[in-house]
């Protein structure tokens, strides 16, 4: 079965032009506030440093509540584009990698599914996995509620065992080392949701949770041969905007207050919206011409990520979609680099 074939339930359901969509539950407002909170909190503290560029681009605040998750459904799930552009290319690399041969799988699989979103492609490895003879257990990795409801949902549907941990990569090595032990091999999978971080940052966590003779794998696009427009291309459309404005619309920001300015420079697509008048959230007042950045996604080049990576882990394989320049990683953990895993 493929993926776009998957059956969905629980929050999310299809509708006759075979797109995703969230069906809201009605119970998000706590998670709303709390998210208000720490956007409120993050912006005062860059606006009192002086700062006329502030930064909000936290993936974890874009994620947490049911109007954040239809709009990233809607922006990408239901997006015609970036089905073609991105999940098509993601996939195919998925395909290879499965035809070339999982690297030395050999007992049962615990399959970590970090930010799977709307999707579960995961479910690839797993389904070839089992046709192979191993016992695998699947555990979706979210902030949001809605997302694990899908992934866990479609998982099982397949008759896998399933399940799920609701919090931030960052907290997350220490709970996997608690739940799921070390008699099982590991593949941790990361989609694009890699390119939410800087790679120093998220190579760190990814190693934290990939042992020795483990297995990650990550997907990112490289920059190397796309120009600037290219790249920023599939951010520029409404539903793009609808999606990297919804932080400021939780703040009580409205659209007509700014103008919308998607950018590529350091290393990054940065979702920037310009205030076009003055707007007071509370006792913080922010001047017209701020700009507010509400979502970053990395994009680095080919050499600076081999080195990163490098410092983490052994680099098994590379497998590239030439058109998209998407890049699927397999990479191997290193013993040195996960004998602190559960100490912090």
């Amino acid at each position: 079965m493929s993926r776009r074939s998957l059956p969905l339930s629980g929050p999310f359901s299809r509708n006759d032009a075979n797109s995703y969509v969230i069906q809201k539950s009605g119970h998000s407002m706590t998670r709303i506030s709390e998210v208000r909170r720490e956007l409120e909190k993050t912006l005062r503290e860059q606006h009192e440093r002086g700062g006329k560029h502030l930064v909000l681009s936290s993936p974890h605040v874009l994620y947490a509540t049911e109007d954040q998750a239809a709009l990233f459904a809607e922006a990408t799930a239901q997006n015609p584009d970036y089905q073609g552009s991105i999940s098509g290319p993601i996939d195919r690399l998925l395909q290879r990698y499965i035809a070339d041969g999982i690297d030395d799988i050999y007992a049962n699989v615990d399959l970590i599914d970090l930010g799977p979103g709307c999707d579960t492609r995961s479910l690839y490895i797993a389904d070839n996995l089992r046709k192979k003879g191993h016992p695998v257990r699947y555990h979706a990795v979210d902030v949001s509620p809605e997302f694990l409801n899908h992934a866990v949902t479609a998982a099982k549907k397949q008759d896998f065992d399933a399940g799920r941990f609701e919090c931030r990569f960052e907290d997350l090595p220490p709970i996997v080392e608690a739940r799921l032990g070390s008699d099982s091999a590991r593949i941790v999978f990361l989609g694009l949701t890699f390119n939410n971080f800087p790679v120093e940052h998220i190579s760190g966590i990814l190693a934290r949770l990939t042992r020795a003779k483990d297995t990650c794998l990550i997907c990112t696009q490289l920059p190397d041969g796309i120009d600037s427009a290219g790249l920023v291309s599939p951010y520029s459309g409404w539903k793009a905007f609808r999606f990297g404005f919804q932080p400021l619309s939780i703040l009580g920001i409205r659209p007509e207050q700014v103008s919308y300015h998607p950018a590529f420079y350091d290393n990054a697509i940065n979702i920037d919206f310009k205030l076009e008048q003055g707007v007071r959230l509370g006792s913080l007042a922010l001047e017209a011409g701020t700009i507010i950045t509400t979502s970053r996604s990395f994009r680095y080049p080919l050499a600076t990520l081999n080195e990163a990576l490098e410092c983490k882990f052994l680099v098994r394989k590379m497998l590239l979609d030439n058109e998209s320049n998407i890049a699927l990683f397999a990479l191997r953990g290193r013993a040195d680099e996960n004998a602190f895993i559960g100490k912090g």
